[in-house]
């Protein structure tokens, strides 16, 4: 995956929903939960695994913010 701040080879699992933002796993941290990328979901390789067998092409997906930062807005 390349960005203009990142590129990172043999990113698993790769599941994109809208341009260049994917659901994917990440094996660089274990931050899960925590605001670490650009826009992607990052999630544990074998939590994309199952996701990735699991879903189909054209699968509804919905992204909110955490709890977290749903207090901060308030």
């Amino acid at each position: 995956m390349r960005g203009a701040d990142y590129d990172l080879a043999n990113v698993p699992y790769a599941m994109y929903y809208h341009r260049g933002y994917a659901i994917h796993g990440a094996y660089w941290h274990r931050k899960f939960g925590t605001p670490v990328s650009h826009g992607c979901v990052n999630v544990a390789v074998d939590h994309a695994e199952w996701l990735f067998d699991w879903a189909s092409v054209g699968t509804p997906i919905v992204i909110h913010q955490g709890v977290e930062e749903l207090a901060n807005d308030e």
